[in-house]
Parts: structure tokens; sequence; C-alpha cells
């Protein structure tokens, strides 16, 4: 896997317009082989030379992404994702009240508890059950429930949020995110807020 993944690294230097990576997460594997390098360890190994001269040459260029930085992740990454910029709907680091108590209560029942996207999704869809259960008095009555939270608000640790009564799916904020070191910690800081965003694809 090195040799090819350093090619790789190498062809960088022909000036792509666009890179795009799938990254591999410890213990992750494929099939029934060995444990996978860490995201660290593969940057670590792959090209450095080539790698130092194809950033020499991308200075005005980013590295754009979602969920790659996710809270999960960024212990793997090490310090070589600071500075990294993506576009997503939640950071562990979102400056809001409603966020700090889920975080509070969330390490109050485990301390060692990963703050991230999935945690909070589960949260408001717990939420969102349980709004349809209190419409409908524990009662077996879909069109009841799904009216009951068409169009429903609230406030998520994710940031203000409410179902689209058409499509029947989450608007949400999106925000640019910079990866940044606070103390030992990697967290993704929000740096701007691109406010309500549907679900463009489902918008027809």
């Amino acid at each position: 896997m090195e040799p090819a993944f350093g090619r790789l690294a190498v062809r960088v230097l022909e000036d792509p317009d666009l890179v795009e990576v799938a990254l591999v997460g410890i213990g992750d594997r494929i099939g029934n082989g060995p444990p996978l390098a860490t995201e660290r360890e593969l940057l670590e190994r792959a090209a450095p030379a080539a790698w130092a001269i194809a950033q020499s040459r991308f200075v005005d260029r980013r590295f754009l992404g979602t969920a790659e930085t996710d809270e999960y992740d960024l212990p793997k990454f090490g310090d070589a994702a600071v500075g990294l910029t993506t576009a997503f709907h939640y950071s562990a680091a979102h400056p809001s009240a409603a966020n700090q108590k889920f975080i509070a209560a969330l390490k109050a029942r485990d301390a060692n508890a990963v703050v991230n996207y999935a945690v909070v999704g589960a949260w408001d869809g717990m939420h969102v059950i349980h709004k349809m259960i209190e419409a409908t008095g524990g009662q077996r009555d879909g069109v009841k429930a799904i009216a009951a939270v068409r169009g429903l608000q609230w406030e998520s640790p994710r940031g203000p949020v409410r179902i689209d009564p058409k499509t029947r799916h989450i608007v949400q904020n999106v925000y640019l995110r910079q990866v940044q070191k606070r103390g030992n910690e990697l967290v993704n800081v929000e740096l701007q807020n691109f406010g309500p965003q549907i679900d463009w694809g489902l918008d027809k």
C-alpha cells in the first residue's frame, strides 16, 4: 500500500483541479486483512519530500471537506489536521448554551464519550420521537404523529433547527470550520455561519 500511496502523493505535483481522498481509520480492515494504518501514519510515510513541494506550490489553495475532521477521527490525524477547513452542520466547539448543556450531560453519563454529529443526531431524533409520542398519547397513529412534527422547531446542540413541512427533512445551519489546537485538543472552530440550509437534493 505504501508505494502506491507515495505515487499518488507525487501526482499531486501535476497541478490537479481536485484531490479526492478516502480517509482510513485506525483499526479499519479490508476483508480479513490486518488493521490498516491511521491517516497520520499514512501521511508520515507517503513521499514527504514531494508533499513538501506540493505544499509550497499550493499556497493559494485550500483543502475543503465536510465530515472528514469529525471529532471521532481528529485524534488520529494529529497536528497534521491543524488548518484543515470544512463545512458541516455541527462542531463540538459550537458556542451555544444548549450545546454546552448537552455536552455536560453526556460527559456526566460517560466521561470518555466522544461528542460528534452522530451523537447530536441521535439526540435530535429522540426529541422528534418524543414529540410524536406526546402528540399521540402513545397510541399508534402515524398520521397524527407526522402532523405533530411537520414544521417542528427546537434549539438543538447544533443550533436552531426545524422540520421542513414539505420534505419532512431537517433544516439546519451549516458552519465553515477550521481545525485548531486548544491546549492538547484538536477542535473544529466555527468561523462562519451560512445560516439555515434545507436538504437541496429533496427540494424539487
